[in-house]
């Protein structure tokens, strides 16, 4: 599966719609082109856990909590020590 915060994706995503996808470009038929259709969901692990996914997650975090203490008071359980190993 791609991982789709993995820098290199979006060229090899590019690179493979440019040889695929040219046929269809002006076929005033197709309204539309499926891409991972009905992921299995025993996938989702290999597809969303990745070294890109945990990087994106902790920006995703920061950009809602000010620090690690902040994210520890809005969480549940409140061990977070993220800040600190980025």
């Amino acid at each position: 599966m791609c991982d789709p915060f993995n820098p290199e994706w979006q060229k090899a995503l590019d690179n493979h719609c440019a040889k695929h996808l040219q046929k269809y470009m002006n076929d005033p038929d197709c309204i539309g082109i499926f891409s991972d259709n009905e992921i299995n969901m025993f996938d989702l692990t290999r597809y969303v856990y990745s070294k890109h996914a945990v990087a994106a997650f902790i920006e995703f975090l920061k950009s809602r909590h000010a620090s690690a203490a902040k994210l520890n008071i809005a969480s549940l359980h409140g061990h977070f020590k993220l800040w600190e190993k980025t």
